[in-house]
């Protein structure tokens, strides 16, 4: 009795177990696995480096090791407490690796109608609250019939699975001009899968927006006066608040902001700069640090757009809280 109950232990012992990784984020990692009943060792190493023990567990099945660098890429494995245990298969988790990297190729069928241009025509990228890359990119006639349509694609790194997520469809609109821009609510956690971006398309100008962290898009609101040209896909957003800088052509230049929660009907209009707009190429800032700015006292603020006229870049500055606070200011900078 006693020979076939060592025997069946070191079955399990030996067996190999199963890990994975659930989540991962700048200041955590929480895998779990099967296949070990009793006590677990885990061991941890930097992406090509030695695999070091991490911590032991007298019971469970996950663990969530919360000192890792924010920007580090960390390799694990976990083994039962025992001599002679399997160890699992590995599992890797962190930000895209370093160096030159090909996210998404141009798909075969582009290459076989000499129209490789047309994809990822015009790209836009913004970084998620955890530092790691999204990529917004618009297909121009997707169905090669020259005609107008076009799409936009967005394209987001995975850290629990080390990989680029498969892409995801934001909107397929008659495009009148082919720039495009991403925003990320990085304000508060409870925003933080938050994205938007606007498409120029005939019928005017286009907001989409996901709350989902870019698994699902929405058309939010249309901008369009008829007759009139309307552009702007310079959007920001913080801490649930929409900032949004579009132009009227032969009229000028508005702020559109509000909760991105409401109904647009109740967010304010405002007008930043009166006449004609004789350049629409729109910029963003997020929380800004001092480069590029002639005053370091800008430092602390939250800035949206750079509306070129003529020489002067209209720039929008505040310090988080909206464009109605008292220090809200436009200024207009001359190029060095």
């Amino acid at each position: 009795m006693r020979t076939l109950i060592f025997i069946a232990f070191t079955a399990v012992a030996l067996a190999q177990p199963k890990l994975s990784v659930q989540s991962a984020s700048s200041k955590q990692v929480s895998i779990s696995w099967t296949g070990i009943t009793g006590p677990a060792a885990i061991e941890r190493r930097p992406a090509g480096g030695k695999y070091e023990p991490l911590t032991k567990l007298p019971q469970g099945q996950t663990y969530t090791d919360a000192a890792i660098d924010a920007m580090g890429t960390y390799q694990y494995r976990v083994h039962a407490d025992m001599p002679g245990a399997a160890a699992s298969n590995e599992v890797i988790a962190g930000p895209p690796p370093t160096g030159y990297t090909i996210p998404l190729a141009t798909p075969k069928a582009f290459l076989e109608k000499d129209a490789q241009a047309n994809f990822a025509r015009s790209t836009s990228m913004e970084l998620d609250g955890n530092g790691d890359p999204a990529i917004l990119y618009s297909v121009l006639d997707p169905t090669f019939n020259d005609g107008k349509e076009a799409e936009l694609w967005f394209l987001h790194w995975d850290r629990a699975a080390y990989r680029w997520k498969a892409p995801v469809k934001v909107a397929t609109f008659q495009v009148y001009r082919n720039y495009i821009t991403l925003a990320h609510d990085q304000g508060s956690a409870a925003s933080a899968g938050t994205w938007a971006t606007v498409a120029e398309g005939e019928a005017g100008i286009e907001l989409y927006v996901s709350s989902d962290d870019g698994a699902t898009w929405t058309m939010k609101h249309r901008l369009a006066v008829p007759e009139i040209t309307v552009l702007g896909r310079a959007v920001a957003m913080f801490n649930g608040q929409l900032y949004w800088l579009h132009s009227i052509d032969a009229d000028g230049t508005y702020l559109l902001s509000g909760a991105l929660s409401d109904d647009p009907s109740k967010w304010k209009e405002r007008e930043v700069a009166s006449g004609r707009v004789y350049g629409t190429g729109f910029s963003k800032r997020r929380p800004v640090n001092c480069h590029g700015f002639t005053r370091p006292t800008r430092c602390d603020l939250f800035s949206i757009g750079s509306q070129l006229q003529r020489d002067r870049v209209l720039l929008a500055s505040w310090d988080g809280r909206g464009p109605e606070d008292p220090g809200f200011q436009w200024s207009a900078e001359r190029f060095p």
